[in-house]
């Protein structure tokens, strides 16, 4: 009888976990693995999220700061020729700040040269276009440029410069262009010769 009695106890000795607590902490794990795959996902897609609109928004600033160095420049960087002959116009002093003050107030409209207003630069072709075609309804004539300039990564970029068509009239153009900015809430618009 005792060998009975051992023989029960070992059977008894031991782990024992019923079928349904296997199935509910399998369940549990499965659970768990799912909630910290999502929280992984949606952390994931938050900071590529984060990334691609501060990637967007130093493309956009760079794209402000290429037009203003572009406009700022115009087309061309200066010249040796023309910085010696900028250096020779600051030595020449008032005499001939005073001559061309007063061929300036003699009358723009004599003058030959033709006038033009910056007001927009674009990234996007069809948003330039847009703008030109909303102000066309209102009769006023602008067009797009197409700049190209690089970036500090050297990448090639091409972005669109929204302008007045050319005046020579400088001081109808200065209407114009106040008009346009603060209508259309523009800052920055200038004044080039073209």
């Amino acid at each position: 009888m005792n060998d009975r009695k051992k023989s029960r106890k070992t059977t008894k000795d031991g782990l024992f976990v019923p079928a349904r607590q296997v199935s509910m902490l399998a369940a549990s794990a499965l659970a768990v693995a799912a909630v910290v795959f999502l929280g992984g996902y949606f952390i994931g897609k938050k900071h590529m999220m984060e990334h691609f609109v501060a990637q967007v928004e130093h493309d956009s600033f760079a794209d402000q700061v290429y037009s203003s160095m572009y406009a700022m420049y115009d087309d061309a960087p200066a010249s040796e020729d023309q910085e010696r002959e900028w250096a020779q116009e600051e030595e020449a002093g008032e005499t001939a700040d005073e001559q061309a003050d007063s061929e300036l107030v003699l009358s723009d409209e004599l003058s030959l040269e033709a006038y033009v207003g910056q007001l927009l630069s674009y990234h996007v072709r069809k948003y330039a276009d847009g703008f030109v075609q909303k102000m066309a309804k209102r009769n006023i004539p602008l067009e797009v440029r197409t700049r190209k300039s690089v970036t500090a990564n050297g990448d090639a970029k091409e972005w669109y410069q929204v302008i007045t068509k050319p005046y020579t009239n400088r001081g109808e153009l200065e209407v114009v262009v106040e008009q346009l900015s603060r209508e259309e809430k523009i800052k920055g618009a200038h004044i080039i010769v073209c």
